[in-house]
């Protein structure tokens, strides 16, 4: 059940990014975006927040790497 809900969980944040995308390769505000797509504004936001916090925590560790 945990692998399933792992799956839908990034299948989610896929989804997500693109809509993310989509919007900041737009030359429309964010609000206007939101709009036309029917999302809210906070819940763009929200999404944003947790596509960047799922972006970092797969990122390798660099911080050692450097001089």
């Amino acid at each position: 059940m945990d692998n399933i809900q792992s799956v839908k969980s990034q299948l989610r944040l896929k989804e997500w990014a693109r809509q993310i995308a989509e919007c900041q390769n737009s030359t429309m505000t964010v609000k206007a975006w939101c709009e036309a797509h029917g999302i809210n504004p906070k819940t763009y936001y929200y999404r944003l927040r947790r596509v960047r916090k799922n972006t970092l925590e797969n990122m390798p560790a660099i911080a050692g790497n450097m001089p």
